[in-house]
């Protein structure tokens, strides 16, 4: 269980390393992020995890078809959970914490990088718990260029956690 606790905050960290890296925007000053509704989600799963009414270690898994508004954030009207499997109450939690961080304006970093359409996944078992981002980008050298900046950063928060 403690595992579990473990690596939803390693996400939760990993997305707040994000806010700490301006540089994958091209203009950060056109947004701020707000960190206020990841941390209203922690305080609300420490609530129902120590009321017993909800167990971190069940598996779920959730998908999201998504496309980013002008702002950076999911367009209401054209974005939707497609599947939801599992734990109905981590399903739940799984969801809340795709819409803090959408709250928390987030994804301006994907949108800032080109990303219009995102295809979020979110799933844990009983060993890990991943995240996937995938989205169609121009060309191949834009998706890999992305990709390795990202995947450089969370090498970083993996190794600060």
């Amino acid at each position: 269980m403690k595992k579990s606790v473990k690596n939803i905050f390693l996400v939760c960290g990993l997305l707040l390393t994000l806010a700490a890296f301006p540089v994958f925007a091209q203009e950060a000053d056109q947004f701020r992020l707000d960190k206020r509704p990841l941390q209203d989600l922690a305080d609300l799963v420490n609530e129902k995890f120590a009321a017993g009414k909800i167990d971190l270690t069940k598996p779920f898994s959730i998908q999201l078809e998504g496309v980013l508004n002008e702002d950076g954030k999911l367009d209401p009207k054209k974005s939707k959970f497609t599947k939801g499997e599992g734990d109905t109450a981590m399903i739940e939690i799984g969801k809340g914490f795709i819409q803090a961080i959408n709250d928390g304006g987030f994804f301006n970093y994907l949108k800032q990088l080109g990303i219009e359409k995102v295809n979020l996944t979110l799933s844990q078992d009983d060993a890990t718990v991943k995240g996937i981002i995938k989205s169609e980008l121009p060309t191949q050298e834009k998706a890999k260029t992305i990709a390795s900046g990202l995947n450089a950063m969370f090498a970083i928060a993996k190794i600060q956690n």
